[in-house]
């Protein structure tokens, strides 16, 4: 009589077939959602308009092609969502295009300043070349032969030109401490049209119409190094403190993560080989049509300090 043999134990061949099946369907789903993926794209900001909301008053048009438009498909392209390019030349213009919505403002920051921090917040500042690529701050440029004055929008209207009407560093010195609307000082002096380039108004003061100007310390600091300006003829006096200048504003309803993506995404512009696509090597290249190489980081506590210290849109402008 054989004895009975011991049963010899071998893998079971279940478990590894269900093991089998569940990897296959896993990479099939995965396959399935990068195949929806491409044909039915997620909005990450479902809440987006699809637009960027400019403000230039020179009505630049190669601006418009080289710098804006091209800002536009960047802002696109990070936020992962169609931008459409609003570009308006008067404020009438602007306050109509931010009623129906924007999801992005471009603007000088004296005008920024009143729109109201309820429905937007800053995503960063303009940055320029070194080595003035700290803030600027405004400047009085006085005519030597012309009397001495603190205040010669005041003292001498007639011949005092600002730089533009909307930007910081051509109005602070008006603005700073300031809880009244004088409007009959702001009709009696004179204004250039271009809040990112005070030059037009420097080039009338240095050509005999004015003997005192207010404006971007970067763009007289120009002039003086071109011999466009005389020492000896020309002094200058800092007004205001570092303003924040070309600001880019974000809807405040729009996801953190998305602003925070759009945010980095401007301020790494130009300094990493990171950002090879189209639309960053467009906007990188046309930046120096605004004097800027880039862009600086704008957090709203420090946009909220110089909220505090200047009042928004005053003086009035509406054309």
């Amino acid at each position: 009589m054989s004895e009975p043999q011991t049963p010899v134990e071998t893998p079971a061949a279940g478990p590894v077939a269900y093991r089998r099946r569940i990897t296959l369907l896993a990479a099939g789903l995965v396959v399935l959602l990068a195949v929806g993926a491409v044909l039915w794209p997620r909005d990450r900001s479902p809440g987006l308009q699809g637009r960027v909301v400019v403000l230039d008053p020179a009505a630049n048009t190669q601006r418009t092609r080289r710098v804006f438009a091209p800002l536009a498909d960047f802002l696109a392209e990070t936020s992962d969502h169609p931008m459409r390019l609003v570009a308006c030349r008067t404020l009438a213009e602007f306050s109509g295009a931010l009623a129906e919505g924007a999801d992005f403002v471009v603007c000088p920051d004296g005008t920024a300043l009143a729109l109201g921090s309820e429905s937007f917040v800053p995503l960063v500042a303009g940055r320029r070349p070194a080595p003035v690529n700290l803030r600027p701050r405004g400047v009085l440029l006085r005519r030597r032969t012309a009397p001495k004055s603190l205040e010669p929008w005041q003292t001498h209207p007639g011949r005092t030109i600002l730089g533009d009407s909307l930007s910081l560093v051509a109005t602070a010195a008006w603005r700073e401490g300031r809880t009244d609307r004088d409007d009959t000082l702001w009709v009696t002096c004179a204004w250039g049209p271009d809040p990112y380039d005070h030059g037009p108004a420097i080039h009338a003061a240095r050509l005999g119409a004015y003997d005192y100007v207010l404006a971007r310390q970067w763009d007289v600091r120009r002039f003086l190094d071109e011999g466009l300006l005389a020492p000896e003829t020309w002094e200058v006096e800092v007004v205001s403190v570092p303003v924040p200048d070309l600001v880019i504003l974000a809807n405040r309803d729009m996801a953190l993560a998305t602003r925070l993506d759009c945010r980095n995404g401007l301020v790494e512009l130009g300094r990493s080989d990171m950002q090879d696509s189209r639309a960053a090597a467009r906007l990188n290249a046309g930046l120096h049509l605004l004097r800027l190489s880039g862009f600086n980081v704008l957090l709203e506590p420090d946009f909220d300090l110089v909220r505090g210290r200047f009042p928004g849109n005053w003086p009035p402008r509406t054309d």
